[in-house]
């Protein structure tokens, strides 16, 4: 009975199988609904959402999380850390730098810091850019990048600065035995005629061509939350098996929806 109610307590610590673990990429939106890139909740709604968001990851399940637009702080003046409200019940973080709307976190549970960094992507429109972490995951190493790539290119241009970004992320995380390619890539082209968005799918081409597996290819619509149509979030891997894909929106709490999926090592991946 207590190992029973430890399991649904700490739903983040303990992988689904041996050898797997929960991981989920999200959109928090800078806690205002993608809207503004600070945080929109009153000090006088803390606890309230905090309990909102602690309850949505934990129906999420994940080992490690990765967050873009992220914020530092929690409420709207800037008092209350996210880290010790939103993403309270996981153990272990590292924060990248804030540039506007462009944030990224990554979260974990039970799993032991190696290293960390950021790249900024050489060809960018705003301060688009990635960050990553490599992590000891049951013993083994796992590299996670979580990334926010530029938003609209208009059909018929030349190469836009996101086809770079892809490319760049594929190339530069190229040599890691295990590696973990997720976040916000704006998969969105703006018809140069009418104006209006399409979804743009096709632009994940690169990560299949470099062999990577994926959540999905355009299959699963994230954005916005409340009816989703566009699929501008998704998770890419190479040296992990994925499985059991899904997606959790909350309008209320982000106008993205979360990518969550189990990841698995790969029998030989590790030399064995």
């Amino acid at each position: 009975m207590r190992r029973c109610i430890l399991f649904v307590c700490l739903p983040c610590v303990l992988p689904v199988l041996a050898g797997s673990f929960g991981f989920a990429t999200w959109n928090v939106g800078h806690f205002a609904g993608g809207l503004s890139n600070r945080s929109a909740i009153a000090s006088s709604r803390v606890l309230e959402m905090s309990a909102r968001y602690r309850e949505f990851l934990a129906r999420a399940d994940v080992r490690v999380l990765g967050v873009c637009e992220h914020s530092r702080s929690f409420s709207a003046d800037g008092s209350v850390g996210a880290d010790k409200t939103a993403f309270a019940d996981f153990d272990g973080r590292d924060l990248g730098l804030s540039c506007g709307w462009h944030e990224n976190a990554v979260y974990w549970n039970g799993c032991r810091f190696l290293e960390g960094g950021r790249y900024d992507f050489p060809l960018r429109r705003d301060n688009a850019q990635c960050h990553w972490v490599r992590l000891d995951v049951l013993g083994q190493t796992v590299c996670f990048v979580e990334t926010h790539c530029d938003w609209r290119t208009t059909a018929g241009r030349p190469r836009h600065d996101r086809h770079e970004q892809l490319d760049f992320l594929v190339k530069t995380f190229a040599r890691e035995r295990r590696v973990v390619i997720a976040g916000d890539f704006n998969t969105v082209v703006t018809d140069a005629t009418t104006g209006k968005d399409r979804d743009a799918p096709e632009e994940y081409e690169v990560f299949r061509k470099a062999g990577f597996k994926a959540a999905h290819w355009g299959e699963l619509k994230t954005w916005p939350a409340k009816s989703p149509r566009q699929c501008l979030d998704d998770i890419f891997v190479k040296g992990l098996d994925i499985s059991e894909v899904k997606v959790l929106k909350d309008a209320a709490l982000s106008d993205h929806a979360l990518v969550r999926c189990t990841l698995s090592f790969e029998k030989g991946a590790d030399g064995k």
